[in-house]
């Protein structure tokens, strides 16, 4: 997918406070508690969000360790399936529909 048609459906993918994610390798749970933005004069400003994780530890792979996500590469994983995503707002979308397969 090239990187302009990759934002784009990025743009359709709004996270929210309560939202899940499921990271598809350790099958560990996420719960996105809030989001924070930090401004840069040098760079475009950023979303980060503050994840908890649930799963076993020993499945544990490298998203479930992190704490804080860009919200741009959590947009980018659930786009290339290695995350799966539920909106607490119910908004329906093919990436919703994917959490179902597990």
């Amino acid at each position: 997918m090239e990187r302009e048609a990759l934002e784009k459906e990025a743009k359709k993918i709004k996270l929210s406070n309560g939202d899940i994610i499921i990271d598809i390798i350790g099958g560990n749970i996420g719960l996105l508690l809030s989001c924070e933005h930090k401004e840069s004069m040098k760079f475009e400003d950023h979303v980060f969000w503050e994840i908890i994780w649930y799963g076993p530890l020993e499945k544990r792979t490298n998203f479930a360790f992190y704490r804080f996500i860009e919200e741009k590469h959590l947009q980018t994983s659930i786009i290339l399936g290695i995350l799966r995503w539920q909106s607490i707002e119910g908004v329906q979308n093919e990436y919703m529909e994917r959490i179902q397969d597990l």
